[in-house]
């Protein structure tokens, strides 16, 4: 059997936009979240949840990665995260 298999991993390029909507996204939520400690106002405090609901759906589309397989003539691809140990 002669398969021919080629498997390459690309990672998103980080771009100075996207350093600069994750610093803004990572205020936000601080300040968000020091308001809500120190005016306890119902809006605020749902402003703030709010923010950090949105902080869980947008970092990890920062941390993405294709993998792309060339099988027998065949080009696959999948999206992925990037498997970091990190906190950020």
């Amino acid at each position: 059997m002669s398969d021919l298999y080629l498997e390459e991993l690309v990672k998103r390029r980080k771009t100075g936009t996207d350093q600069a909507l994750r610093y803004v996204l990572m205020a936000l939520t601080a300040i968000g979240v020091v308001l809500s400690l120190l005016t306890w106002n119902l809006i605020i405090i749902a402003v703030s949840i709010a923010i950090c609901v949105a902080d869980i759906f947008i970092f990890p589309r920062f941390q993405t990665e294709w993998e792309y397989q060339y099988v027998n003539g065949e080009l696959d691809h999948k999206q992925g995260k990037e498997k970091t140990n990190g906190i950020l």
